[in-house]
């Protein structure tokens, strides 16, 4: 709170600053993080929030995602045994399904967003 008080600018400048910096400081690799940006652009439609929920189709693109990340290192042809991981496959409809919702929740924040910047009497974009 005292780097926004301390700062040279406008107090409301550098608040505004910094909560655009929290919200983009990190990529968007959790259901979870999709639902702070969410929270933070005033979007929340109680549908489209179950959809960005836990165990839902978009939080297990990103286990999977996250999943494949971690598991790139990792030799098929090792031996299975203790303290080896074997590579999980996925289905080219279960990967497809998952690409195919996450472009739909990323079209339907950004539609969100230009809703509610219209609805504020701001200039269309």
């Amino acid at each position: 709170m005292a780097e926004i008080l301390l700062d040279d600018s406008h107090p409301w400048d550098a608040l505004l600053e910094r909560y655009v910096r929290e919200l983009t400081g990190d990529s968007l690799q959790s259901a979870q993080q999709v639902g702070a940006v969410c929270s933070a652009l005033g979007h929340t439609d109680r549908d489209f929030r179950s959809r960005i929920g836990r165990g839902r189709s978009l939080d297990d693109m990103f286990r999977a995602r996250n999943e494949m990340i971690h598991e790139l290192d990792l030799l098929r042809d090792v031996q299975p045994g203790p303290g080896v991981r074997t590579k999980r496959t996925r289905t080219i409809g279960q990967t497809v399904g998952w690409a195919t919702e996450a472009l739909a929740v990323g079209q339907e924040i950004i539609n969100a967003a230009s809703r509610q910047i219209n609805s504020n009497g701001q200039a269309e974009g």
